[in-house]
């Protein structure tokens, strides 16, 4: 990526036409966040908060933090489901729920068309996947993530 040096650099066209404005304005954050200190990156922190201020890139902004904020609560569902693996008494319907809400996970990750549930899914595939050996030790629960897991990839 050439570096920034003013709005008339060769980049800055193609980074606010084809990038868009969300993408634009995460470009420009990092962007400034990596180069602050180094460089003088003045004119790009201008820009990003210039860019942070429309209105349509607030609520692309908030659509992405009600994502990740859902995301966050699904991860935290399955925590739940996976901590009553070790409770006898909760074993079988953790175990049922896990198995129910991974198979429906490994088929919209599964999905040909590119879209954001899908990329969403093959996340919280690789993510309980990667945990799991630290989480959990139950057995069963560990040979039904392997099953889904390649559907993740």
């Amino acid at each position: 990526m050439a570096f920034l040096s003013s709005p008339n650099d060769e980049f800055w066209p193609d980074l606010a036409a084809a990038a868009g404005q969300v993408d634009a304005w995460h470009l420009l954050d990092a962007l400034v966040a990596d180069f602050a200190g180094l460089r003088d990156v003045g004119l790009e922190k201008a820009r990003a908060q210039e860019l942070s201020q429309q209105a349509e890139l607030r609520k692309a902004r908030a659509r992405e933090r009600a994502a990740d904020d859902a995301e966050t609560r699904m991860m935290e569902e399955y925590i739940n489901l996976e901590a009553g693996l070790s409770d006898e008494s909760r074993h079988t319907v953790s175990l049922l729920g896990l198995r129910d809400r991974l198979s429906k996970l490994a088929q919209k990750a599964a999905a040909a068309d590119d879209s954001p549930e899908r990329s969403q899914a093959r996340r919280m595939l690789r993510a309980l996947t990667a945990g799991a050996a630290e989480r959990v030790s139950d057995p069963e629960y560990r040979t039904l993530l392997q099953q889904f897991a390649a559907r993740g990839r």
